[in-house]
């Protein structure tokens, strides 16, 4: 862990360890950062182990895709599961300017001055935070900003909430921040993981990043289910520093329960549509590690990873993990067609014969391999979650009732 995340999350006083990813290149900034269960109360916080963050989106192979796409650009990422508790994180060195994603913090200003003062949102806040939320109205969030006290104000609550990477500037759309900063912010303004929010701030600002308008409402939510909760804010503006800046910040909520937290900030884009592109990319790539467990695993994407292993006997590219993942989405049945698709390519029989197929060859009506000598081996994809997976085990080796041709 460095210096600086090391005095980051003292401030917020919270346990944390960090690991590196084995396998990301060298040029590429990536870590994990191991923090509290989502709801944990401070006194009862729970760490998993810093060796169970091992899952990170941003891959060695993310990161070719993602500089061979758009070389020289500057794309910052950060993502945090509440089901593990772990945070990873994208080039975890760049500060970008927010634009217009500080209006959820400026925002988390007023409610946490209302809250301070014993009283909800006064009708003429409300007034301001809505189209500034909703619409992303700049006067709105200037209004609001000076009400709060400009770069003072704001450096105050950064201070608060322990948003150690951020600087606040003037205009307020040129602060600068980082990507675990913008997920710091979410996890106690919606979360309530942490921090001065209340259950009634939390809702309050809850309801207002669920009312964006729907024509604001890309980045984050791509790769998510269209009927999925996900407050969130995005930024989009220009500016002659830095071109366009294209931003996304957010909770994507499972129905089930739990979340992940997401923010993608990205700057030097010639016009808001590339950057949304890139964004959205970044996004579905989180999605695909992050969504939903498919069987016994946390993600599509590790679902993928094991086919490709246990069925061809090599690992899936990153190409091919996330065209995989893309289909599956967060929708277990749909694993079983991917299976089957891959046992029907003429490599994947070999090891197939080797793999389990007595139990899962049969359930997906695919003619039965024959039987290696040394029986079926254990496989790794895990036992069936419902009548519609593929009815494999793991380690279930042939009986004397298993036919085979």
């Amino acid at each position: 862990m460095s210096v600086r995340e090391t005095s980051r999350m003292a401030m917020l006083r919270r346990p944390l360890r960090s690991v590196v990813a084995a396998s990301v290149l060298a040029s590429m900034t990536a870590s994990v950062v191991v923090g509290p269960v989502a709801g944990a109360s401070p006194a009862r916080s729970v760490e998993p182990r810093a060796a169970s963050c091992t899952q990170t989106p941003f891959s060695a192979g993310f990161d070719a895709a993602v500089r061979a796409r758009w070389p020289g650009r500057r794309i910052s990422a950060a993502v945090y599961d509440t089901r593990t508790g772990c945070q990873y994180r994208y080039r975890s060195d760049l500060r970008i300017t927010t634009a217009s994603v500080l209006k959820a913090e400026i925002m988390a200003a007023v409610i946490l001055r209302a809250q301070r003062a014993g009283r909800g949102l006064t009708a003429s806040e409300r007034a301001l935070i809505t189209p500034m939320i909703r619409l992303s109205d700049n006067p709105s969030a200037s209004s609001l900003w000076t009400s709060v006290g400009g770069v003072s104000g704001m450096a105050a609550l950064d201070r608060e909430l322990g948003l150690t990477e951020a600087r606040e500037a003037s205009p307020w759309g040129l602060t600068s921040t980082s990507a675990a900063d913008r997920n710091a912010l979410l996890r106690q303004l919606v979360l309530g993981q942490w921090g001065p929010f209340s259950a009634s701030s939390r809702a309050t600002a809850r309801a207002f990043l669920l009312d964006v308008a729907p024509s604001q409402r890309w980045g984050i939510t791509a790769g998510v289910p269209s009927t999925w909760k996900v407050p969130l804010k995005n930024g989009f503006y220009p500016s002659s520093c830095c071109g366009w800046r294209i931003n996304t910040s957010g909770v994507v909520e499972r129905p089930g329960g739990g979340a992940y937290v997401a923010t993608v900030l990205s700057d030097g884009w010639p016009n808001q549509a590339s950057g949304v592109e890139a964004v959205e990319y970044v996004s579905r790539v989180i999605a695909s590690w992050t969504l939903a467990s498919i069987g016994p695993h946390l993600s599509a994407a590790a679902f993928a990873r094991q086919a490709y292993r246990d069925v061809l006997g090599r690992s899936a590219s990153f190409a091919e993990e996330q065209a995989m993942a893309g289909r599956i989405g967060a929708t277990s049945a749909r694993a079983g067609s991917e299976l089957a698709s891959l046992l029907s390519t003429p490599a994947s029989m070999p090891r197939a014969s080797r793999c389990c197929a007595s139990t899962w060859a049969p359930s997906i009506g695919l003619p039965m391999p024959a039987r290696g000598r040394s029986g079926w081996p254990s496989c790794a994809l895990g036992p069936a979650p419902s009548s519609s997976w593929p009815t494999w085990s793991r380690g279930r080796r042939s009986s004397p009732g298993d036919r085979h041709r």
